[in-house]
């Protein structure tokens, strides 16, 4: 029985120490994503959270007013006119209608000399509480002086939800151009133990849910999200090299690579497409993986150069057909990055 035991592990070992050599060298890379709505033509940006349709608390639209407003200015994209500001701008034109679709939108774009207007309205803003208790249990530490006390614990628990309906529309041509409502959650607890009683149980309660900080939480959750439609983003993906016996320098390369010393893993990735002695096999994933970085590395010529040598040294390799699909969507993606500005 204790062979079999040893055994065991042994093998379990060798299986660990087999699937670690056959594991591919991956690493995570940052990909800038365009963003939904190609916003480069619009200089100025006028965000506009009206608190009249809003049934929470009014100061939740400035709170989200400001955010937008925070973000657009990160960027140095976008020059930004807040709400009090459009005020003064539809006095000026004359356009006390504007909001409700009365005013005439190119007026007011030749005043500001801006083109879009982000409207946003929180459609949902509220908390919702609940409570729960515990079974009831002995006070240990009063039990060890032999007096017997009961006790429980009650929850409080808070939801937060909230809803932002955002719309995009070209000042001058009056187009909506985008819209679309986010939404958040965000939850907290509070516990506090009790001494059990049968009556006037409702007078135990925990402290209050921070309210605040959950609405601050659900706000900068929508914020985030809503970044994706106005701005390029950035997004992880895992990047994964063909390993081979005969180029175990594959593995300083991904090392270089996730100390984003990117100039360097390059050489070192072409290096290994000049050394001799390799099979058609061990070239082709040379190249491949050479050809992989420079997708990465928006080379798009050069990858496809290499792909194409990986492709003739192995045409029984799938990935090696399959990769042009990617680099497609690549080319595809850099071309929308090109039309926003990137």
């Amino acid at each position: 029985m204790r062979n079999f035991k040893i055994g065991f592990v042994i093998c379990g070992l060798l299986t660990i120490a087999f699937l670690q050599s056959c594991k591919s060298p991956c690493f995570w890379v940052d990909v800038t994503m365009p963003a939904y709505v190609n916003m480069v033509k619009y200089d100025n940006i006028i965000v506009d959270f009206d608190p009249r349709f809003h049934q929470g608390n009014m100061n939740h639209s400035f709170d989200a007013s400001d955010e937008i407003a925070r973000l657009l200015l990160s960027s140095n994209r976008f020059k930004v006119i807040d709400r009090i500001s459009l005020n003064n701008y539809i006095r000026e034109a004359d356009l006390s209608g504007f909001r409700e679709g009365k005013g005439n939108p190119k007026s007011l774009s030749k005043i500001v000399g801006t083109t879009a207007f982000i409207f946003g309205r929180l459609s949902v803003d509220r908390g919702e509480e609940t409570f729960s208790e515990s079974d009831a249990f002995i006070d240990q530490e009063r039990a060890k002086k032999k007096d017997t006390v009961w006790l429980y614990d009650k929850l409080r628990r808070l939801r937060y939800s909230l809803s932002v309906s955002f719309k995009i529309i070209d000042a001058e041509t009056s187009q909506l151009i985008s819209m679309q409502t986010l939404n958040a959650n965000s939850e907290g607890t509070n516990k506090a133990t009790f001494k059990y009683r049968s009556k006037n149980k409702d007078r135990d309660m925990p402290a209050p849910v921070d309210e605040s900080a959950l609405f601050r939480n659900c706000l900068m959750n929508i914020i985030n999200q809503y970044s994706r439609y106005i701005l390029p983003y950035n997004v992880g993906e895992e990047v994964c090299f063909i390993k081979d016996d005969s180029l175990p320098e594959v593995e300083k390369a991904r090392n270089l690579f996730t100390n984003k010393l990117w100039d360097e893993g390059i050489q070192a990735l072409k290096k290994m497409t000049l050394k001799k002695g390799l099979d058609n096999k061990a070239q082709a994933k040379a190249h491949y993986n050479l050809g992989l970085m420079q997708m990465y590395s928006r080379v798009f010529d050069k990858a496809e150069e290499n792909f194409n040598i990986a492709r003739r040294l192995d045409d029984e390799c799938t990935t090696y057909m399959e990769v042009y699909k990617i680099l497609q969507k690549k080319k595809d993606i850099e071309a929308k990055l090109k039309q926003q500005g990137n």
